[in-house]
Parts: structure tokens; sequence; C-alpha cells
């Protein structure tokens, strides 16, 4: 063999052990930490929600994978496992349209899994179109053709619902 070719040779086999051995790093959820200078054991998030599809955050960023972005995801929505996080403490938020936002802090461990399970979200209040006042969210019937109601400013009043004459209380 040539000089060139033993060269050659030698530096595919290099980069292919080194190549090789970082793979296995990552396969078994080691990560460089930049913070520390150092390779670390990362944790996960696995989280579910009801109804399914809640936007998932952490630290008010979109945890895509490089495969989410090879695949051209623009979000990560639940059920979901978040993989490859440095232990810490992170804010987990699930958003979802129609429904209360949702956040809570947690801690991950190098090499363990934080499984929160089935978080629910709770609806937004639509607005009623039985009462005819601008802004209603809930509303109760009391005595005959009254009935009590709330806004959305917290408001709380009673409406006769035939003669449409309403106060706050």
């Amino acid at each position: 063999m040539t000089l060139k070719r033993r060269v050659l040779f030698y530096s595919f086999t290099l980069l292919f052990f080194i190549g090789g051995a970082s793979l296995l790093f990552v396969a078994q959820g080691y990560r460089y930490s930049r913070e520390k200078g150092s390779v670390e054991l990362t944790g996960e998030i696995a989280v579910d929600s009801r109804p399914g599809g809640a936007v998932v955050e952490i630290d008010g960023v979109l945890p895509l994978s490089f495969a989410d972005r090879l695949k051209g995801k623009k979000e990560v929505s639940t059920p979901t496992r978040v993989t490859s996080l440095l232990s810490g403490v992170y804010r987990l938020s699930l958003t979802k349209d129609g429904y209360y936002p949702w956040s809570q802090t947690v801690t991950v461990f190098a090499g363990r899994a934080v499984v929160l399970g089935e978080v629910r979200l709770l609806p937004i209040p639509k607005e009623t179109s039985i009462i005819p006042i601008p802004g209603v969210i809930e509303a109760y019937p009391v005595q005959g053709n009254r009935a009590l109601y709330r806004t959305s400013d917290q408001s709380i009043g009673i409406v006769d619902l035939r003669t449409k004459d309403s106060k706050i209380i």
C-alpha cells in the first residue's frame, strides 16, 4: 500500500471507532454538558394529557429532537417522552386551545424517568347564549324564569328570562 492509502485507511478507521463510540454513548443516554464540560448520563420526562394533543414545552422551549426536526415536526404533543435531559430542574408546560394552560416544576435525575402520567386539562368555559348579557360564562336556573349568572370579569348577577331585566348582586 502506498503511504497515501495507509493514511486514508487509518483516518477512516479512527473516524469509524470515534463515531461508533459516540453513537453508543448517545444510545445509552449520555450527553455532553457545556456548563460542566463533561459527559453526563441523562434523564427523561414522560407525560400524557386528557384530552390528548396538548403542546409540550420545557422551560418555554419546544423539546424537538433531531429526528422530529428531520420529519418536519413543528411541535411536540402529548402523549410523549422527552429524552436526553441533563439532571436539573425544568418547568414543564402543556397548552391546548380551549383549555387552561398547565405547568409544573419537574426535577430530572440522571438515569431516571419522571412519569407524570395523565394530566387533566380544564376547559375554559364558553359564553352561554341563554342569557342575553355579554361576557356570561356560567348560568344556573333559579326560581321560575330567573337565572343566576357569572361573567368573565367575575361579576355575579341575576336575570329575569322573560323581561331580560338583570341586576348585578
